[in-house]
């Protein structure tokens, strides 16, 4: 008797892989034996590059589920640094780190499993130098490299320029250049 034509897996669920099935059984006097074929659900895997809406369809008809949209297969990791120098205008620098992940679709359940993030480019926000306005103290020195992973959370930093103590002084002179007396001055 046929076995291997007869095998009709049910719609969403696909054969166990590595098992024998034999292509055919002998008939005997007490019946046909039993022939055991081992199924499993059967999946499929949404790429972060082609992420699916729940109106979109799956191959059996049904929707998609919720859950492997563009926000739930990629994610942005955002540092913005505005340096705001004192009577300039605000200039802004944004770092952004990548990450995506595949999600694998029971067709059965429509559950869902999510592959790790993984990180696209560069490993992190990269150092950025705070530039020196003479007069002045940044609110921030430095801002260093930082290594991101999928759970960090955006940053803004603002740099702002407090101005400095300076000190000098008003000399009185006579007409021969000799000081009389002098004055300090203080201010910022």
């Amino acid at each position: 008797v046929d076995v291997k034509g007869k095998i009709n897996v049910p719609t969403n669920w696909e054969l166990v892989p590595g098992q024998t099935i034999p292509d055919t059984v002998k008939a005997t006097a007490n019946g046909i034996p039993t022939v055991t074929v081992n199924i499993e659900h059967d999946t499929i895997t949404v790429n972060p590059g082609d992420p699916k809406k729940p109106s979109d369809k799956l191959p059996d008809g049904t929707n998609y589920p919720a859950g492997v949209d563009q926000n739930d297969l990629n994610h942005d990791v955002v540092r913005t640094i505005n340096i705001t120098k004192p009577g300039k205008t605000t200039t802004t620098t944004t770092q952004k780190t990548s990450f995506n992940r595949t999600a694998t679709i029971d067709l059965v359940d429509h559950s869902i499993k999510y592959g790790n993030w993984v990180q696209q480019g560069d490993n992190g926000w990269k150092k950025v130098d705070v530039p020196v306005v003479d007069g002045y103290t940044p609110s921030v020195k430095n801002i260093d490299k930082v290594a991101v992973t999928p759970d960090t959370k955006d940053v803004n930093i603002d740099v702002t320029y407090t101005p400095d103590e300076q000190k000098g002084q008003i000399t009185y002179v006579d007409e021969k250049g000799n000081q009389i007396s002098s004055t300090p001055l203080t201010g910022k």
